[in-house]
């Protein structure tokens, strides 16, 4: 393992073994990942424009992981990034069939409605259930 300099602004920045094509790339691999995200994100549906619940988060956050990995890393192949996001997708999209069609799956990922206001009244019960 190489002993790290601190603040080594060039490694820091620009890294040390690329050169200018290799950066180059990166924004290619970025611009291709990131048409790519938004293609299959408008493929998702209208669900992800709205709040998201604890599994959408988690979904949001392993897309995320996918595509930074193609993005940054020369290692990861494009076409590995892509399988990985069709694959988290088509499994967001199946639980989502499920949630509709089996009521007990909804409310474990999306947990039970809790009133906060009612007739214009704050309700404390709600405010701790939902730890507000």
């Amino acid at each position: 393992m190489d002993k790290i300099e601190p603040f080594d602004w060039r490694r820091i920045f620009i890294g040390r073994e690329n050169d200018a094509l290799f950066l180059l790339e990166i924004g290619f691999r970025v611009a291709f990942i990131y048409v790519f995200a938004v293609l299959i994100m408008r493929f998702m549906g209208k669900r992800g424009n709205r709040s998201l619940s604890m599994f959408e988060n988690v979904l949001i956050i392993a897309l995320g992981s996918a595509i930074g990995d193609s993005m940054f890393y020369p290692k990861v192949p494009l076409v590995y990034a892509c399988i990985v996001i069709i694959i988290i997708v088509g499994i967001s999209r199946y639980i989502q069939y499920l949630q509709i069609r089996i009521k007990p799956i909804n409310t474990f990922l999306d947990g039970k409605p809790i009133t906060l206001i009612q007739n214009g009244e704050i309700q404390i019960p709600g405010l701790r259930a939902s730890r507000i």
